[in-house]
């Protein structure tokens, strides 16, 4: 009864994270009765539950998380039968200010010069 799609980052500041999640195609015959989700620190093995949805919510909002630490998250199905093997986020999430002591982001294109965007009070300029 794994959930079948992805966990989809919906937004990430210096201390939230939110979170979206499809629900698994088949139940295996038991409905669901919640989500629990989870978060792990990277240098840590244990992981903590922080957070409880009803089986019709599919998003969840991780509060009071450091700055620029690195976490791990997961979401499990619960059903009166058991629990489902874990779906955890494909890659690592490290809150962070948007705009970090760094005024330049670099993005890389494939087979394409690189574009630099330049961040100040008046919004964004990019720099080719």
């Amino acid at each position: 009864m794994p959930v079948d799609e992805p966990i989809r980052v919906i937004r990430v500041t210096r201390n939230m994270l939110a979170i979206h999640w499809s629900p698994p195609y088949d139940d295996g015959g038991y409905p669901i009765e919640r989500y629990i989700v989870e978060k792990r620190e990277a240098s840590r093995s244990h992981w903590t539950q922080v957070g409880v949805c009803a089986p019709d919510v599919t998003a969840f909002c991780v509060t009071d998380l450091a700055e620029n630490q690195v976490y791990y998250f997961r979401v499990i199905a619960e059903t009166a039968f058991g629990f489902s093997e874990p779906l955890e986020l494909d890659k690592p999430i490290v809150p962070r200010r948007i705009f970090g002591t760094s005024p330049a982001v670099t993005f890389w294109r494939p087979c394409s010069r690189d574009v630099v965007l330049e961040a100040s009070r008046g919004g964004l300029e990019t720099v080719f």
